[in-house]
């Protein structure tokens, strides 16, 4: 079966929606299916070397369009200016299903005449008011993938396309309980009877890793041998170091800045508890199921998709955001049961091996797909 997998955004830009997409299109492959990612070129960032499973091809863009700064201007315009490039490619290619990423592509979607899903990685679009624009996008595509069960019901309520659950998937090999531990200790000189708690994600406000910080003080007061791990860069990435250093935290708080993704899953495998400290809701945050894989103790809090994942005190824990004292609370807890530590660790794993592998989800998909051809 040849699959498109049409995005704007792809390789070498890195993120959730382009990390879902490489995934998919990899563990399709590998059933032996003809997957070919469509998305733009990247002047002077489109060289890949990665080994991929799968086929890229990059559109290039037309420069000056690209530097206007009009609110989804440029989504919008390579939604358009991409369709003639895009339908040739189509005709040469003959895919049999094509896979949307972006719902402006939805003018591709009902002039190309090929049967066509559509991803929705972000929420934001499906709160407009106006229930007739998003039903007109709704549907231009056959199937509609919901990453999260409330997305499915609002789907539902305004579209007569068919709208499927299908949440993120995991490979449960690459994130495991058995790798080694030791790794990310020796790395930062940790000894044993260190407790290590990891933050994991880009450094913005709603992502709340200054929560975290805030409550070590708090941690620290109980229990000095807790260190913490932040992995990731973004805009606010000194200031969170700042905010350490005004809270005296250098010796406890450890910002490992971009790691390249062959080495994440040992982070994971070297902490003792991962905490998502999120302010807002978050769509389906791909960090927590890379935790679960891994067989981690979780806390987050309640936010979006995170409340379909997470089920209190049986695969994590859930708390109210904006809290550092209980968040402080909630480690301590944890760290001081082993019991329930062990019990949250071993149900995060059955969650990943039962309900999101990948070899689960890819099933699903070609179910799907099978439907609509």
């Amino acid at each position: 079966m040849r699959i498109f997998q049409i995005t704007q955004s792809f390789y070498p830009v890195m993120g959730g929606i382009e990390t879902y997409i490489d995934n998919l299109s990899t563990k399709l492959s590998l059933r032996g299916n003809d997957l070919y990612v469509i998305t733009r070129f990247f002047p002077s960032r489109s060289k890949n070397t990665r080994k991929l499973k799968y086929k890229v091809i990059r559109l290039k863009e037309i420069k000056v369009l690209e530097k206007l700064k009009f609110k989804n201007f440029p989504h919008f315009y390579r939604s358009v200016y991409f369709y003639p490039l895009t339908k040739k490619l189509v005709s040469k290619l003959n895919p049999d299903v094509l896979h949307f990423h972006s719902r402006f592509y939805f003018t591709q979607a009902r002039l190309l005449k090929k049967p066509t899903i559509f991803t929705s990685h972000t929420p934001y679009f499906w709160y407009w008011k106006k229930i007739f624009i998003r039903k007109y996008f709704l549907d231009s595509f056959d199937i509609i993938l919901c990453l999260t069960k409330r997305l499915l019901n609002m789907v539902n309520k305004i579209s007569s396309s068919r709208a499927v659950y299908l949440p993120h998937g995991i490979d449960t090999k690459r994130f495991s309980p058995n790798l080694d531990r030791n790794v990310i200790r020796l790395r930062y000189n940790i000894s044993k009877d260190e407790k290590i708690i990891l933050c994991l994600g880009r450094m913005v406000f709603y992502k709340g890793y200054h929560i975290m910080i805030k409550s070590m003080p708090y941690i620290l007061e109980k229990n000095k041998k807790v260190k913490l791990i932040i992995v990731g860069s973004g805009p606010l990435l000194n200031e969170l170091k700042s905010l350490a250093i005004k809270y005296n935290l250098q010796n406890n708080v450890i910002f490992a800045g971009r790691v390249e993704d062959e080495f994440i899953p040992l982070y994971y495998a070297g902490c003792d508890i991962f905490v998502h400290p999120a302010l807002k809701a978050e769509y389906s945050p791909r960090v927590i199921f890379e935790a679960l894989a891994s067989g981690k103790p979780i806390i987050s809090t309640y936010s979006g998709g995170v409340v379909e994942i997470i089920k209190n005190f049986q695969n994590g824990v859930l708390i109210k955001p904006n809290d550092p004292k209980k968040l402080s609370e909630t480690i301590l807890d944890l760290l001081s049961n082993s019991k329930l530590l062990q019990k949250l660790s071993s149900s995060a794993l059955q969650s990943a091996l039962n309900e999101y592998s990948w070899d689960i989800i890819i099933n699903k998909y070609l179910e799907i797909v099978k439907s609509i051809l």
